[in-house]
């Protein structure tokens, strides 16, 4: 029972300093050197304990396993709570044939910045339509696109900082 408790805990670390991982490298990609370190700190603290148990007992199985097997899950949980903190920016490219004013207008008139330029596309003109938004507001920003326009063509990208612009105020919930 031992080495299936042992393996577990090695699971338990690896899942951990995975996670962690992920989320230090979000904020290294947004700039955010202090959060990083400190991240980094308590990651590698715990990397270094978990594989201090593996390499401890290389004939274990559990450990192994444990280790394979928090690595997998942490990769996994790193992104799910990158994803739900939906940190930083975004910057929506919007491409409307039918309705691009509509589209620039809902958007404006749900206090989205929104630019629009001209464009010719293989089968003639289009507008393009640049919004600038916080990653948190994507899904609210493509459903009142897809309201005007379904058929739009939206891609977007994350963005990691803006001067000047408009960045819609963060209202109290």
């Amino acid at each position: 029972m031992e080495p299936v408790f042992g393996g577990l805990i090695v699971f338990c670390m690896r899942a951990c300093d995975m996670s962690l991982g992920t989320v230090r490298m979000i904020f290294i990609i947004q700039g955010r050197r202090l959060f990083a370190s400190a991240i980094g700190f308590v990651e590698v603290t715990i990397f270094v304990l978990a594989i201090s148990q593996v390499i401890h007992s290389l004939t274990d199985v559990w450990h192994v396993l444990g280790y394979a097997g928090g690595f997998a899950l942490g990769t996994y949980l790193g992104m799910f709570i990158e994803g739900r903190l939906s940190m930083g920016y975004s910057l929506a490219r919007i491409i409307s044939r039918n309705a691009p004013e509509d589209v620039a207008g809902i958007l404006w008139e749900h206090d989205y910045g929104a630019t629009v330029i001209d464009g010719y596309g293989k089968d003639g003109p289009v507008k393009l339509i640049h919004s600038f938004c916080r990653r948190r507001d994507v899904k609210k920003l493509l459903s009142l696109v897809n309201i005007i326009d379904p058929k739009a063509f939206v891609t977007i990208h994350d963005a990691r900082t803006s001067i000047h612009g408009y960045l819609n105020p963060v209202k109290k919930r």
